[in-house]
């Protein structure tokens, strides 16, 4: 997963174009094998290792790039889960997809 901002940033923790992938870096999956990432400009306690940093009031689009796809994503039995607004403990739908 990539971020493209309006304007390229640059934090001491984060390059000019932020993004976390299963080859690089450590990402820590969840008990069914998904993995959950967090935008923001602070990470959620806990989840420093699946986030990627924001500039507050800046926006940003997110890109998923897939190398060596498999038959579900070609056949759609599988997609990309939904984005979804976190608060704290409280999460919200905002974006949906219909495919």
């Amino acid at each position: 997963m990539h971020l493209r901002p309006a304007d390229a940033f640059a934090t001491p923790d984060q390059p000019a174009y932020p993004s976390k992938n299963n080859k690089h870096g450590k990402l820590i999956a969840n008990a069914d094998g998904s993995v959950d990432l967090y935008f923001g400009p602070k990470a959620p306690a806990g989840k420093e290792d699946n986030w990627i940093a924001t500039v507050p009031k800046k926006g940003w689009f997110a890109c998923l790039r897939l190398y060596g796809s498999l038959e579900p994503w070609y056949d759609k039995t599988w997609r990309p889960g939904e984005i979804d607004l976190y608060y704290s403990d409280k999460i919200t739908r905002i974006a949906t997809t219909d495919t």
